[in-house]
């Protein structure tokens, strides 16, 4: 199962993105990293989103690849 941790210091940099005008894919990478970060599995975090699993586990990966830079659609993978 693909889970992601946080510590209190990392936890603190998408809080914070948490209270600024993000897009909307943005803010819904941002809401499965937290979501992950406090316990959902994958597919859970879908359902609730209305999204599929894949998209979930995507952008989770993508964060633990990446940090907060995977939130934005247009953000250079890695090289």
């Amino acid at each position: 199962m693909l889970r992601t941790s946080l510590t209190g210091v990392q936890r603190s940099e998408p809080q914070a993105l948490r209270r600024t005008d993000l897009p909307a894919v943005a803010r819904d990478r941002l809401e499965m990293v937290l979501m992950s970060a406090a316990g959902w599995s994958a597919p859970k975090i879908a359902e609730h989103l209305g999204r599929r699993p894949h998209t979930a586990r995507a952008a989770l990966k993508g964060f633990a690849a990446r940090g907060t830079e995977a939130f934005y659609p247009d953000a250079p993978g890695p090289d």
